[in-house]
């Protein structure tokens, strides 16, 4: 399996552990760590704990018993929300069935990862007749098709035209989100398709102006 990602501010990833190898006695040996100076980055990849997490908890200088059940550390969404809106972080969410015109990579990227792909398998069964693609022929594979489509001009191209960023509410119309309708149900016998999409509209509008706001606030950020 191969993982795509574009994104407009990176940060490294790290090896993770396994949820079910997430522990409090993991927990507190890094905190430990931490407490006896080694960075936080540096603990964070030698146990494959969440950095913010583990950041968030050493800085609290969490004891046994403040962190409570270990599970609530890192599946409480209200605590993820809380933490997002106490440290300026806007959560952008797409709705549901909107990934094709709204995900950047569905939008610059994918079409033609797809095509370079098919270009590249197609090269290497010409060149091993009656060879089969395996998992170990893969990454050498997709890697040129990837390095194709994956540029930092199609990426941000991506971020433009789904009217991420920069921000623009006129990308789309009413009527491009129309297919989605058809797969609303009730929930309950509540939510009618009327009260989705208005709660819909008013929570990306919300989330719009939020975003709008950042932006006026720091005019230093750009897409170079």
């Amino acid at each position: 399996m191969v993982f795509v990602l574009i994104v407009i501010d990176g940060l490294q990833i790290y090896k993770k552990k396994s949820q079910a190898q997430w522990n409090e006695d993991i927990m507190m040996l890094a905190i430990a760590d931490c407490n006896a100076g080694i960075p936080v980055k540096t603990t964070a990849r030698k146990y494959g704990l969440p950095y913010a997490t583990l950041y968030r908890h050493w800085k609290k200088g969490s004891s046994n018993a403040q962190l409570g059940r270990f599970r609530k550390v890192f599946n409480d969404q209200q605590e993820v929300l809380e933490y997002a809106s106490q440290n300026n972080v806007v959560i952008l969410s797409l709705p549901p069935h909107t990934s094709n015109k709204l995900q950047p990579l569905d939008v610059a990227v994918y079409g033609a990862l797809k095509i370079y792909f098919e270009q590249e398998i197609n090269r290497f069964q010409k060149t091993h007749p009656g060879r089969i693609v395996n998992q170990y022929d893969v990454a050498r594979l997709f890697a040129p098709a990837y390095l194709k489509c994956a540029t930092p001009n199609n990426a941000i191209k991506g971020f433009q035209s789904t009217g991420i960023w920069p921000i623009n509410m006129d990308v789309w119309e009413e009527k491009d989100f129309a297919p989605c309708s058809t797969t609303l149900t009730e929930r309950n016998g509540a939510n009618s398709e009327a009260t989705l999409q208005e709660t819909t509209n008013r929570d990306v509008g919300t989330l719009l102006t939020m975003m709008s706001d950042l932006r006026r606030q720091d005019s230093k950020v750009h897409l170079d």
